[in-house]
């Protein structure tokens, strides 16, 4: 599949544009990166990428298609949306959480049926946490949880996965945890990801591509090594960026971390 955009901007009412003329596409299956400051408007990208903000100026495309002519059923069907996340407050359990991600193949009012259970299963298998099938939702950890979510985006079998900040708030093993499960499932079942992340390391060992958002709303968009260069990082956070290569156990590792300033 392939997902473009182009020349997308966008501003709220008559404030400044937040974003300006970003253009970047995916030849799946690959992974992209979005990276930039807090503010820089990461997750407004997103948001328009779905359809759930407008750009004020260009569009997005799904196999050449400008999505908002694309039926929103149909849409999910292909895209699968992971969102920012926050501890639920709500009891609904694990099963039903993940069920919400058939709708796209349910008519209004329908009730899940045997396929659709059995897609839930699946997607909870594959992300090995099957155990939590009965479990409520506001009782488990925000790592399972963050697992939830992306078996709920999994549930409707979507080529593209789009993905808010999936590691935000985790500890180690559980943010090792989720990349672990972007990477396997592009690896093995060819399934696309665009993600933002906060973290230049994770991207760098993640990705092929990145989209690196600038303070002025622009963007510098390519292969994973030639964006996350030092120079680009730190106009980027306005901070001296270092990057250095480790080799521990056999393996080489890129670590990025931001300079002591004078």
């Amino acid at each position: 599949m392939n997902f473009e955009v182009k020349s997308g901007s966008f501003n709220y009412s008559s404030k400044k544009e937040i974003l300006k003329d970003i253009s970047f596409s995916l030849e799946g299956p690959e992974i992209i990166a979005v990276l930039g400051s807090n503010g820089a408007g990461k997750t407004t990208l997103l948001k328009c990428m779905l359809g759930l903000l407008p750009f004020s100026k260009g569009g997005a495309y799904l196999d050449g298609e400008n999505i908002d002519s694309i039926p929103q059923k149909v849409f999910r069907k292909k895209v699968g949306y992971v969102p920012q996340a926050k501890k639920a407050s709500f009891s609904y359990s694990v099963k039903d959480m993940v069920v919400l991600g058939r709708s796209a193949e349910l008519k209004e009012w329908e009730r899940p049926g045997k396929k659709d259970w059995e897609k839930v299963d699946e997607a909870l298998e594959l992300l090995n946490i099957g155990y939590l099938r009965n479990r409520l939702c506001n009782q488990i950890s925000g790592g399972e949880y963050q697992l939830v979510l992306i078996a709920r985006a999994l549930a409707c079998e979507p080529s593209l996965l789009v993905l808010d900040e999936p590691e935000s708030n985790l500890d180690f093993k559980n943010c090792s945890a989720v990349l672990s499960v972007i990477s396997r499932l592009y690896e093995e079942r060819g399934i696309s990801a665009i993600l933002n992340t906060h973290y230049p390391d994770h991207a760098l060992s993640l990705s092929q591509k990145s989209l690196l958002i600038m303070p002025d709303g622009t963007a510098a968009f390519g292969s994973s090594q030639e964006i996350l260069r030092e120079e680009l990082l730190q106009k980027a956070f306005d901070i001296p960026v270092l990057i250095r290569k480790i080799r521990l156990l056999k393996k080489e590792y890129t670590c990025v971390f931001p300079a002591p300033v004078a």
